[in-house]
C-alpha cells in the first residue's frame, strides 16, 4: 500500500486504485481500524536482495527514499523513508551468499506516507516503470 498524507491508495503491479480522503484525524483512525490488527511502524527493515543496485533502483529511484551518505558504498546501504524508517538492503560483499541462499520475500504490506506533491512525483516515476520495468533490473 502506497500512502500520501492526504490520500491511502493501493499498489498492484504499479497500478494505484481505491483512493480515500484523509482530511481529519477521525478519517485517519477510521482508516487505521479497517486496517485491522498488525505493526504500524517498523524503523527498521533488513532485506537480502540479489543486487545492490536493483535496491538502490527500487528504494531510491522507484520510491523515492534518500540513501544514507554516511554508509560507504561497500558497506550495507539505507535507503532512509522519512525521519523515522530505514530499508537496509544487501552491500554489494554479501551479494554472492545471497545469490546461494535467494532474495528474501516480504510476506505482507508495506505502507509509506507521502506529501501529496511527493505522491505526484511517485506516480510519475510508478507510470515510467510500467513503460520500462527493466528500470530495475
Amino acid at each position: 500500500t502506497i500512502q500520501d498524507s492526504k490520500t491511502v491508495s493501493s499498489a498492484s503491479a504499479a497500478m494505484l486504485s481505491e483512493s480515500t480522503p484523509l482530511d481529519t484525524p477521525d478519517d485517519w483512525k477510521n482508516a487505521l481500524d479497517k486496517a485491522g490488527p498488525g505493526i504500524l511502524l517498523i524503523e527498521h527493515l533488513n532485506l537480502n536482495l540479489l543486487k545492490t543496485a536493483a535496491g538502490d533502483a527500487f528504494y531510491g529511484d522507484l520510491l523515492g527514499c534518500t540513501r544514507d551518505p554516511r554508509r560507504t558504498p561497500s558497506k550495507t546501504p539505507h535507503h532512509n523513508c522519512g525521519a523515522m524508517t530505514q530499508f537496509h538492503t544487501a552491500s554489494p560483499e554479501t551479494e554472492k551468499a545471497i545469490e546461494e541462499q535467494g532474495s528474501q520475500v516480504w510476506r505482507g504490506e508495506i505502507t509509506i506516507a507521502y506529501r501529496k506533491n511527493d505522491f505526484q512525483k511517485l506516480c510519475q516515476r510508478l507510470t515510467e516503470f510500467q513503460k520500462d520495468p527493466s528500470i530495475l533490473s
